[in-house]
């Protein structure tokens, strides 16, 4: 009876096989690039597309794959454009690229066509084993690639943000040589682990990083180096809140390597990429000069200087404005009494003896206080404020969603996609919540001008 119930079950599978199989026909894409929606590849996929088998009309010898992005991802379609027929190194070669009707889904999908790499991806998932690279070999197989692919991407002007051991492929196939695999297929650093973000990225929601500065890809590729010399993750058993706390606590480089042996070059190379300091963080002239040989000493910077008592918040302790803003942010509601009440202003001016700010804060809890219309609005506004004086290099933060000005169009397009609550986006561009943060900007940079004029036009737009 067992076996007749078995061979029903399986014979219901076969056909349900079937089914899928002449239900869903190869799409096409250009008129030129099949792709073959009944051969998955598992092992090519990533976090936010799926990998198929493509095959190029005009020449069936060529090994393609493709990736269809999630149709509630807005793609990064700049860097498609910038990177297509691009041959480098340390690249997978992005061959084509468009959107397809794409049968499994029923609709539209924008699709990105690959040179598959030789070998495989060097680790399937964060929590699996590997060997590590020695000293010796690890510049010649991926060092050196991967800084060719970096500047290749900086001549087009355009960010990778998806830098990590398990984007990184075997591309010859003898293993050689390690390159890096897609990131156009989702949102700038969506599918990145805090781990490998700098600071400031990784305090921001996963869909609003924004595209980033090559400093954060620098940063990304220390961390990578990092895990491929110790030959393990250092932080695989923490929280993302825990590898946060501990890289402002420590700085990124403590928090990685610690108390680790490392040859006196590579210790050299990690201390510059892994800079918490964007400006004194290495750079692709840094990074040349040290493959050519010549030893530089990078600059540590200093942490924030810690307060002589604690600011007691939620059952803690914080003893830095960086530390206590990031926690307030996770607690908006709470947040709002202890400014309110000036015990910020008190604890500045006391504790951290940082008079110049706890007279700012003043100002701005004063401010909020007279404001006579909308009191709730006033004191969110207030809060934002103070978080951003507490910390002025995080992203924005506002009511429990923390962005990056260039990750905010990400964001907004992900909701409109998903047909989610766009009230507390609209309510940022509304209430101008970003010229706060420009506002404390300081030096004058183009790219903060334009993004402004950018939320201006924004704000126009819904008024």
């Amino acid at each position: 009876m067992a076996d007749a119930e078995h061979a029903e079950v399986e014979q219901e599978v076969e056909e349900k096989v079937e089914v899928v199989k002449t239900a869903s026909p190869p799409g096409m894409l250009r008129d030129r690039y099949m792709i073959r929606s009944n051969q998955p590849l598992p092992d090519l996929s990533t976090p936010g597309a799926e990998a198929f088998v493509a095959e190029d009309k005009r020449d069936s010898s060529r090994a393609l794959y493709a990736l269809i992005c999630k149709p509630e991802l807005p793609p990064r379609v700049t860097v498609m454009r910038a990177l297509k027929g691009v041959s480098a190194p340390g690249l997978q070669q992005l061959v084509e690229w468009g959107p397809l009707f794409w049968a499994p889904a029923g609709r539209q999908c924008m699709t990105v066509v690959y040179e598959r790499p030789g070998g495989r991806r060097f680790m399937a998932n964060m929590k699996s084993e590997f060997k590590r690279i020695d000293e010796y070999e690890i510049i010649k197989k991926v060092i050196e690639p991967v800084t060719g692919a970096l500047k290749e991407m900086a001549s087009r002007g355009v960010t990778h943000r998806a830098i990590r051991p398990t984007n990184l492929f075997d591309i010859s196939g003898n293993g050689d040589r390690l390159g890096c695999g897609d990131c156009a297929t989702t949102p700038a650093a969506f599918d990145q682990p805090v781990l490998f973000e700098t600071v400031e990225s990784g305090m921001c929601t996963p869909i609003a990083r924004g595209s980033g500065t090559f400093a954060d890809d620098f940063y990304a590729f220390g961390v990578t180096l990092a895990l491929l010399l110790l030959g393990r993750n250092p932080c695989g058993g923490m929280s993302d809140e825990a590898i946060l706390s501990a890289k402002i606590q420590q700085g990124s480089y403590n928090t990685l390597i610690g108390e680790e042996r490392l040859p006196l070059a590579m210790i050299e190379l990690l201390r510059g990429l892994l800079c918490d300091d964007a400006a004194q963080r290495w750079e692709l002239e840094d990074l040349d000069l040290w493959m050519s040989g010549r030893r530089m000493s990078p600059l540590q910077p200093r942490g924030e200087k810690r307060a002589s008592r604690g600011f007691p918040f939620q059952g803690k302790e914080y003893f830095n404005g960086r530390e206590l803003s990031q926690a307030m942010s996770k607690n908006w509601d709470q947040a709002i009494p202890p400014v309110v009440e000036g015990k910020i202003e008190l604890w500045l001016r006391r504790a951290v003896e940082d008079k110049d700010k706890a007279n700012v804060v003043a100002e701005v809890v004063r401010m909020a206080l007279n404001e006579s219309a909308d009191k709730k609005s006033a004191t969110d506004l207030m809060l934002c404020k103070v978080l951003i004086i507490l910390d002025p290099h995080a992203p924005i933060r506002y009511k429990g969603f923390n962005f990056m000005p260039d990750g905010f169009g990400a964001a907004l397009a992900a909701v409109m996609a998903n047909r989610s609550d766009t009230r507390l986006l609209t309510e940022i561009i509304l209430r101008e919540v970003p010229k706060l943060w420009f506002g404390f900007r300081g030096d004058y940079q183009l790219d903060n001008s334009l993004m402004e004029s950018n939320f201006k036009e924004l704000r126009a737009y819904l008024a």
